[in-house]
Order: structure tokens, then sequence, then C-alpha cells
């Protein structure tokens, strides 16, 4: 469960999304929104990325809500797969609420961040993204991608990039699905 602190001792947090979601401040690069799981609730929450030049020979490396190796291995593979030379810039990655995300579903979110960041370029912020990002720059398929789908709707996004999926193909009621196989698909 969920909690908040209020003046009459704890209560139940009814949609979680809504703490991680930052609400404020508009649209800026280096944001974009994933679908995770935490126990066996599915919420959608902002990704942060602060990406810029370094001023010094060796770049700052800095994630909160993510671990740091998680971080070094996706920079790693934008800059082989997606050509971006990461090693020139400083990279400051956070996930919105502080929540610690261990999952792989979170990849393709950060490094949708990360490009954006890079490149200055503002995402949707009604578009979630969701799927593992491999060493090759392929994105996997992650667990109750459904789930995922249904929570991004219910929050009214417009759309989910997810990975592409054999066999039954996930559905919507009301959110455009787009299905992509690697990072290429996206830059």
């Amino acid at each position: 469960g969920l909690f908040q602190m209020v003046s009459k001792g704890l209560m139940p947090v009814s949609n979680p999304s809504e703490i991680f979601m930052d609400s404020g401040g508009g649209i800026s690069s280096g944001t974009a929104v994933a679908a995770v799981l935490e126990g066996n609730r599915v919420f959608l929450l902002q990704v942060q990325a602060l990406v810029t030049k370094t001023q010094f020979g060796t770049p700052q490396r800095t994630a909160e809500g993510i671990g740091h190796r998680r971080m070094n291995l996706l920079l790693a593979v934008l800059e082989k797969r997606c050509g971006k030379p990461f090693g020139f810039y400083d990279v400051f990655i956070k996930t919105t609420g502080g929540l610690q995300v261990v999952e792989p579903a979170i990849d393709l979110a950060v490094c949708m961040a990360l490009l954006s960041g890079f490149d200055d370029n503002p995402l949707s912020q009604s578009t979630v993204y969701i799927g593992e990002v491999g060493l090759g720059g392929e994105v996997r398929p992650v667990n109750r991608i459904e789930d995922r789908i249904g929570e991004a709707e219910k929050l009214g996004m417009n759309s989910v990039i997810l990975p592409k999926i054999r066999g039954k193909k996930p559905h919507g009621k009301q959110i455009n699905l787009k299905q992509v196989g690697s990072l290429f698909d996206l830059i």
C-alpha cells in the first residue's frame, strides 16, 4: 500500500500516479513518462534527465531513482548504437517523487529522457514509454503490458510506445499504441 501523512494520520493514496507525475512547470526537454510496477500496482512516473556539456575532463554521472550501473549501461547503448557522444556531457537522472525503480521496464523512458535532454527537444507528456532496452538498442517486452496500458488510459494519456510483441497484440480502448523494435525506430 501507499500512504500519505495528513493531519488525521496515515491515509491511503488512491492514485499513486498523481504523486509521481509533475503537475507544474510546463513542458521542458529531458522529461519522459514511464509505467512501472511497484509490488502489484502499476503507476506512471516521470523520469527527468539533464544533459550538459562537461566543464572538466571526466563527465559527472548522477542517478537518483534508478541504479547508477543501469544509467551507465543505457548511456553506453545510446552512445554506441545511436551515435550520441555522451562521453563529453555531464548527465543527471532522477525519478519524480524519489521512487527507486529496479525493474527494466523504465529503460525506454530513461533513454528517451536522455535523448530529449541531449537534443534539447521536449517530448509529449501525454506519451508513456514502456520497455527494456537491450545492449544492441533493441526494445524488449516486459510483463503486465496490458495493465500498464490500462493505467495510461485511466490517467488520460494519448499514446503508449511499447515493444513489438509476438502473438496476441496488446490493445487499448481509447489510446494510440505504437510498437517499436529498437531505439532507432524512435530516433
